[in-house]
């Protein structure tokens, strides 16, 4: 914390968030010592990252890692686990995410939900804009986070997979497609790589 004045040495906040980032519950399917410690290092490493950038540098910054590995909210952690269960659903309907030039971005906004997290998705050019013009890398994780949530209020309160209507379903599998390149582009940004699974 630049509060307390308290100084913590990179090397030591790497190690210690990798090791954490093994423990977290995500992680516990992973039999595989090598693959472990791979996604481990990519998670960790990523935390460290966003929880630095996410931070207003006009404030003072707070230093936590039940929140820097939260898989709840408000962390990379979270991010690169949506992504992932983003793609896992697109797995299951035979598709895979690929660039918004080449989906036919035909929307059917049934529920208000839908609009909503189309015009979320619309507005990251401004946010990008924005954080270029002012460097505030802050504004790619506010907007992240919001993007999120609104994904999951989307995820759970229409169906997806199971939609009867086969232009209703599409175009739902549109809107995640279009989310999941949506965080994959503004992780980017923050130099953070997104994760097929985790």
């Amino acid at each position: 914390s630049t509060r307390k004045g308290t100084l913590v040495n990179l090397e030591e906040v790497l190690h210690h968030v990798i090791e954490k980032a093994k423990n977290i519950s995500i992680m516990k399917g992973k039999s595989n010592s090598m693959e472990l410690d791979k996604t481990a290092q990519t998670v960790g490493t990523s935390a460290v990252i966003y929880a630095d950038l996410k931070q207003n540098r006009n404030n003072n910054i707070e230093f936590n890692w039940e929140k820097m590995l939260s898989i709840e909210s408000g962390s990379s952690v979270y991010l690169q686990y949506t992504y992932a269960r983003i793609l896992s659903v697109l797995s299951k309907a035979n598709l895979e995410a690929i660039p918004f030039d080449d989906v036919n971005k035909v929307i059917i906004f049934e529920h208000p939900i839908e609009f909503s997290l189309a015009l979320k998705i619309a507005s990251f050019p401004d946010v990008v804009l924005r954080t270029i013009d002012n460097n505030t890398p802050n504004v790619v994780s506010a907007f992240l986070e919001e993007l999120t949530a609104e994904f999951n209020h989307f995820y759970s309160v229409v169906l997806i997979l199971k939609t009867e209507q086969t232009e209703l379903r599409q175009s739902r599998l549109i809107l995640l497609n279009s989310v999941a390149m949506t965080i994959k582009n503004a992780l980017a940004l923050l130099n953070i790589p997104v994760l097929t699974k985790i």
